[in-house]
């Protein structure tokens, strides 16, 4: 107990003293992302959902190496990828018949298809400000690195609708989860997991700041397959986001 105490006193203390030097930043940002997921079938070209906004949320660090002008830069971010799109009912319907359904098929309109996924990351990157005012208050900086996610939950759904749009039926399964909404026990593998939870990212980024203040806008691009059947299409996520932030 006292050992732990020691090491937290020291850890506050190092941390005060870097921020007394300018060394450590923290920093807090909201905004939206416009995120698609990319699909590459085997021998096959590559397809992509269409694009949806989302929310997101990052706390940051930022750690100046030494009196040069790059610094390191990482944190926690909250982000939700989705995706949404409404399909042809003569795409799935050999398929809702197989599955025995009982429905008049004059009267489907619309298939729509619905992905919702929620991530927590950890960012990694390498930065470089260069101050471009006199007072020192506006400048601008570049970021380059990786990120690290883990998914916390999500769902894909289908609804039919009739010609009016009045919802006929719907059905969801886990994104993440191995278990549909209540029909498999506990303990049991159903097979409707989608995603790998696990999945690893390439982050670039511009940041334009003034004062405490600043506006960031970010590419990510997914580098592993997030696809759980490995003979399937593999699977990643593209995103483009536009935050705003401030540093303490």
């Amino acid at each position: 107990m006292k050992r732990n105490i020691l090491l937290l006193l020291l850890l506050t203390l190092t941390t005060s003293g870097l921020m007394a030097q300018r060394k450590v930043s923290f920093a807090v940002d909201a905004g939206a992302d416009i995120s698609t997921f990319l699909m590459t079938p085997r021998g096959g070209e590559r397809l992509r959902t269409p694009f949806c906004l989302s929310p997101s949320l990052t706390g940051r660090i930022d750690l100046k190496l030494g009196n040069s002008d790059f610094y390191l830069s990482s944190g926690l971010s909250y982000y939700a990828p989705r995706s949404s799109q409404d399909l042809g009912v003569d795409k799935v319907a050999d398929a809702l018949r197989k599955a025995g359904l009982n429905i008049d098929w004059r009267r489907l309109g619309s298939f729509q298809e619905r992905m919702t996924t929620h991530y927590l990351s950890i960012p990694l990157l390498l930065g470089s400000r260069t101050v471009v005012s006199a007072d020192g208050k506006l400048s601008f900086a570049g970021e380059l690195g990786f990120r690290f996610s883990i998914g916390l939950g999500g769902s894909l759904s289908y609804t039919l609708y009739d010609g009016s749009r009045n919802k006929l039926a719907e059905a969801s399964v886990p994104i993440f989860s191995s278990r549909t909404n209540g029909s498999a026990r506990p303990g049991q593998d159903d097979g409707s997991s989608l995603l790998l939870p696990a999945s690893i990212g390439l982050q670039a980024a511009i940041r334009a700041e003034y004062g405490r203040y600043y506006l960031r806008v970010g590419m990510d691009q997914g580098l592993t397959n997030i696809n759980r059947f490995s003979e399937g299409s593999r699977i990643t996520i593209f995103s483009l986001s536009t935050t705003l932030g401030v540093r303490f």
